[in-house]
């Protein structure tokens, strides 16, 4: 996958991964215009609030990621996976006390 410069996941449910993308890659499409539930519009969301989407039609279907975007990306994913695995630590460590009575 060394040399993959074009990956369309577009109506997929996938919705991770995006810290495995090799950096040959150029465009990326994960536009979901046929299936409104379809998982991948969790990534477009998120690209889009980053700006990595453009407004315009052709933009929208296409969005380019850059090295600099694809690391921005990781660094997020790597950042979400530490606040989950915070919150399981948390959730392990609550205990239910007794009531008095």
């Amino acid at each position: 996958m060394t040399k993959l410069c074009l990956l369309e996941i577009g109506n997929t449910d996938i919705d991770s991964g995006l810290e495995y993308l090799p950096i040959s890659l150029r465009e990326f499409d994960c536009m979901s215009a046929e299936r409104k539930e379809a998982k991948v519009n969790l990534i477009a969301e998120e690209l889009r609030k980053l700006g990595e989407i453009g407004e315009n039609e052709k933009e929208k279907k296409v969005g380019e990621i850059t090295e600099k975007q694809r690391d921005n990306l990781k660094e997020q994913v790597r950042q979400l996976q530490k606040k989950l695995e915070d919150l399981q630590i948390k959730e392990n460590r609550i205990e239910i006390l007794p009531e008095n009575s």
